[in-house]
C-alpha cells in the first residue's frame, strides 16, 4: 500500500493515555467531593473532550462547575498527568518506516495541541509528523477540519 498522507489519533493509537487521565480526573473529582472513578474502566471515558467527559462523570454539575473541573484536571495533566502516557511498543519503528517510505504524517486528536506537542517531544517523535492539530472545551473533533495545502 502507498498511503502519501496518513493521520493518526494520539491517545489510544500512538500511546496509552490512562493513568495520568485517570489520576487527572480523579484529582479534579476529589476536590469537588464527587465520586472518584476507578482507574481500571477510565479508557471508557477516553477519548471524548475532557468537558464531555465530566458531564459524564457529574450529571447533575452546573456548567460553571464543569468548567472548575476542566481547570482543575489540567492543573495536575499539565504538571505531571501527560508524561504518565505510555507509547506503544514498535510505535517509533513504525512511525519511522512510514516516513522514511515518503509519507507524511499528521496528529488528530482531542486533546489540546500544547498537551499533545508535549508527550511528542517526550517520546521524540515529534519531528516524524508535519503537523499535530488539537481541541479544547466545546470543540469536537470533527469541526477542526484543517486546510490540507496548509500542511502538504
Amino acid at each position: 500500500m502507498n498511503c502519501r498522507q496518513l493521520v493518526f489519533d494520539l491517545d489510544g493509537t500512538i500511546s496509552d493515555p490512562a493513568l495520568g487521565i485517570a489520576r487527572s480526573v480523579n484529582y479534579a473529582l476529589r476536590a469537588f467531593g464527587l465520586d472518584l472513578i476507578p482507574e481500571d474502566i477510565v479508557s471508557d471515558y477516553i477519548g471524548p473532550p475532557i468537558d464531555v467527559t465530566f458531564r459524564r462523570l457529574a450529571p447533575s454539575a452546573e456548567e460553571d462547575c464543569i468548567v472548575q473541573l476542566v481547570s482543575k484536571f489540567r492543573e495536575r495533566y499539565s504538571d505531571v498527568g501527560y508524561s504518565e502516557n505510555v507509547l506503544y511498543p514498535g510505535i517509533p519503528e513504525a512511525l519511522s518506516y512510514l516516513v522514511g517510505r515518503g509519507s507524511l504524517l499528521g496528529i488528530c486528536t482531542t486533546k489540546r495541541v500544547d498537551f499533545a506537542e508535549r508527550i511528542l517531544k517526550q517520546f521524540a517523535i515529534r519531528d516524524l509528523f508535519r503537523f499535530v492539530n488539537g481541541g479544547d472545551v466545546g470543540i469536537e473533533k470533527a469541526a477542526r477540519m484543517f486546510d490540507r495545502r496548509e500542511y502538504y
